[in-house]
């Protein structure tokens, strides 16, 4: 079942209907249950790892609230054995305070990396790198960003 084309077609369909449509409920469709975020080396802790697909859920979910018009781009993508690679880039405007950064209001845009773990036609396991605090910090001009 994990050709190419099926597993790119999994990936887009996460990018597309859930998280460009901000359907939660289409994560269903998309991730596996215990579905893990793996996002530790990253500077803020509420992007660090997380299992299961509630605690998922709920973080998008605060992107959207903090960014209404949250979208995403994918500019590449390599797709081999059972994981996908994309380089994006999401953002939108920077409507509410998220991850202790002050809203805005201004449009903010961050590239990042997310390799994409497929099991059993499901999304298991992420990985992903992004500019997301600098990003944020700069746009509401705290000091270091």
């Amino acid at each position: 079942m994990n050709n190419d084309s099926e597993l790119s077609r999994i990936v887009r369909g996460f990018f597309e209907e859930a998280i460009n449509g901000h359907d939660l409920q289409a994560l269903d469709t998309y991730c596996s249950p215990d579905y893990r975020w793996n996002g530790s080396d990253h500077s803020a802790d509420a992007l660090s790892d997380l299992h299961g697909l509630a605690a998922f859920k709920r973080l998008v979910g605060e992107f959207f609230v903090a960014f209404p018009d949250f979208h995403t781009d994918i500019l590449d993508e390599i797709v081999g054995k059972d994981r996908v690679v994309v380089r994006y880039e999401e953002g939108g405007t920077h409507a509410s305070d998220f991850l202790g950064v002050p809203a805005s209001g201004k449009k903010v845009i961050w590239p990042g990396i997310g390799i994409y773990r497929i099991e059993n036609g499901l999304i298991a396991e992420e990985w992903f790198q992004s500019a997301l605090i600098e990003r944020m910090r700069a746009a509401a001009g705290i000091p270091g960003a």
